[in-house]
């Protein structure tokens, strides 16, 4: 009787050991992959859990959406300046900019914000930018 109660200690004291049995995360998954090159291999790696998320939870990960009706092109380059140059501005900070380096009365009588004042707020803050004039046709023979 003793063996048998020992031996039950002792396997529950490997089990909980060898095991993890805390509580995961929802969506926790663990997967494993293939520890060499043979075909039908028995020998895999256990690789470290991976939290799976719905992808619309993704989807617009790093995207500044635009508040406003006329606010594309500020939420897009917003989005452009966060992203890929470090800043971490508002969609509003941007739009603040964009009013007072590009040319206010045009921006208010078409109700949007054009490249050239893009463009200047973009120097303002201190990035290097450019602008081309061209045709279609241009695009086309640049191949």
């Amino acid at each position: 009787m003793l063996e048998i109660v020992l031996g039950s200690a002792l396997m529950y004291y490997f089990a909980t050991e060898a095991f993890e049995i805390e509580k995961k995360p929802p969506g926790t998954v663990y997967y494993t992959e293939t520890a060499d090159s043979r075909n039908l291999s028995f020998h895999r790696n256990h690789i470290e859990p991976v939290t799976i998320k719905p992808a619309v939870e993704d989807q617009f990960r790093g995207i500044v959406r635009q508040a406003y009706d006329y606010s594309c092109g500020s939420a897009a380059l917003t989005t452009l300046l966060n992203g890929y140059v470090g800043t971490s501005l508002t969609e509003q900070q941007t739009m603040s900019g964009l009013l007072q380096y590009g040319e206010y009365q045009r921006i208010i009588e078409r109700r949007s914000f054009s490249l050239l004042d893009m463009k200047r707020f973009v120097t303002a803050i201190g990035l290097e930018s450019g602008g081309y004039r061209g045709e279609f046709s241009d695009l086309v023979k640049l191949g």
